[in-house]
């Protein structure tokens, strides 16, 4: 016979109590005398330490929940600029001052230097010849 809705639950296993199948377990490790955590604590100074990283962050599973993935919307808004409208001149242009700006923002001296570089070669190419007539 089913119980009413908002009766509390009676019976069954109480809170913490192993379930048949991990008590069974605990018992055979016990009587063969094997104490897990000891035998990790033995056995993991003598992995290579790839494997230990690997091990341990597996453990750490069972100690630490999971953290679920948060997402977050990001707007960006920008000034695109159809490519087929802008003349070879001011697509030179437009890539000098991309690499100009990547060379202020970026940390890195020899990353820095190259986007200079580069701003350098687009300006050098400056306007194109006009064709003669």
């Amino acid at each position: 016979m089913s119980r009413r809705p908002g009766l509390p639950k009676t019976g069954g296993r109480q809170k913490g109590t192993s379930n048949k199948k991990t008590q069974d377990l605990e018992d055979q490790l016990k009587n063969l005398g094997i104490d897990v955590l000891s035998q990790i604590g033995t056995l993991l100074p003598q992995l290579h330490p790839e494997k230990q990283i690997d091990t341990l962050m597996s453990l750490m599973a069972f100690l630490y929940p999971k953290r679920k993935a948060v997402e977050q919307k990001i707007e960006v808004q920008s000034n695109e600029v159809q490519i087929s409208e802008l003349s070879a001149e001011e697509l030179n242009l437009e890539a000098a001052r991309l690499h100009e700006f990547s060379a202020e923002t970026t940390y890195e001296p020899e990353i820095a230097e190259a986007h200079q570089t580069l701003a350098k070669y687009y300006r050098s190419l400056g306007p194109t010849p006009a064709p003669p007539v």
